[in-house]
C-alpha cells in the first residue's frame, strides 16, 4: 500500500518532509528504516543532523533544515530535526525562554510557508518512558556491536528525563 501511495506522489509531485522526532533510542532510525524498505530508493532521501557546526550557527536558524527539503514527487525523511535542536538548546540551557519562543514561532511560519507550498509535512514523535529508555540504553551499552550507538545526550536524557518530558 505505501508503494501505490509513493507512485500517487511521484505523479501529482507532491514533495512530502518526513519529521520524526523523539527520545534517544526510542527507535526513530528503525522506523526510518522500516518504512524505506517499503518504497523506491529512488525517491527519498534520509536527513540526520548533528548539532549545528559554527557556519551553520550564523546563518539563519532553519536554513540547514530549508536546504534539505525534497524535491517535488520526492520524500525527505529527517531523523530528528528543527524541534530537537531548539528542545536541546533549551535543555543545555543555551537558549533563554525568549529566544526558545522566537524559535518556536519561526517553526510555525516556516512549517506554514511549506504547506502553502504545496509541501505535505508529517511530524511524528516516539515518546518511551523512563524505565524503558533506560532499559534500551543499557541494552545497547552491553553489545560490543551497538554501544556505540548510545550518545552522550542518550545519557544525559536519561539522567534528566523529567525536566525533558516538561520540554517535549
Amino acid at each position: 500500500i505505501l508503494f501505490a501511495i509513493q507512485q500517487k506522489i511521484k505523479e501529482k509531485k507532491l514533495p512530502v518532509a518526513v519529521l520524526v522526532e523523539g527520545w534517544g533510542t526510542a527507535g526513530k532510525g528503525t522506523l526510518i528504516g522500516n518504512v524505506i524498505n517499503n518504497i523506491d530508493p529512488r525517491f527519498y532521501k534520509v536527513a540526520t543532523f548533528d548539532l549545528p557546526t559554527d557556519l551553520e550557527k550564523r546563518k539563519p536558524f532553519l536554513c540547514r533544515y530549508f536546504e534539505a527539503l525534497p524535491e517535488a514527487g520526492k520524500f525527505r525523511f529527517y531523523n530528528t530535526g528543527w524541534m530537537n535542536e531548539i528542545v536541546m538548546g533549551r535543555l543545555s540551557g543555551d537558549m533563554s525562554d525568549a529566544q526558545y519562543e522566537k524559535r518556536i514561532a519561526s517553526i510555525r511560519r516556516f512549517e506554514r510557508q511549506l504547506t502553502d507550498n504545496g509541501y505535505l509535512v508529517l511530524k511524528f514523535f516516539m515518546h518511551i518512558s523512563e524505565q524503558e529508555q533506560k532499559k534500551r540504553i543499557d541494552c545497547l551499552k552491553g553489545d560490543i556491536d551497538t554501544k556505540w550507538r548510545v550518545s552522550e545526550g542518550d545519557l544525559w536524557q536519561n539522567k534528566h528525563y523529567k525536566a525533558c518530558e516538561k520540554i517535549f
